[in-house]
């Protein structure tokens, strides 16, 4: 058998030719080759499966990058003694939150902070 790797169409096609031959299914194959070719090419695309799941994965490392950057500039702040509000707009102009997002930011700290006992700890939960 010649290599089919990389060429999921031919993959297909030699999968039902040889059903075919074997006589698995062999008249429905006959009969609506095209459409169960179809459907097989377009159901599972393994490389956009496995490029969707790195965009996934980067997105998820991004984003909890994100939260454990702003959380440090909070504690940071916060231990300066800046007030809430001046954080909120530090937020806002430097990470591009909107000021109910910048102020959630903040209320999550505080509950966290409540939660360990004022302890630092090193979840990036923002």
């Amino acid at each position: 058998m010649r290599e089919i790797r990389g060429n999921p169409e031919e993959a297909v096609d030699m999968a039902v030719r040889e059903s075919i031959k074997k006589g698995i299914l062999a008249d429905f194959l006959k009969k609506h080759r095209a459409e169960v070719k179809d459907v097989i090419l377009t159901e599972y695309d393994q490389e956009a499966h496995i490029r969707n799941e790195k965009n996934e994965s980067w997105q998820e490392g991004w984003e909890k990058g994100c939260r454990s950057v702003i959380r440090q500039v909070v504690l940071y702040h916060k231990g300066e003694g800046m007030s809430s509000e001046k954080i909120v707009e530090i937020l806002q102009n430097h990470f591009r939150l909107n000021k109910e997002d910048a102020e959630n930011c903040l209320r999550e700290l505080d509950f966290e902070e409540t939660q360990s006992g004022g302890e630092n700890s090193d979840t990036d939960s923002v």
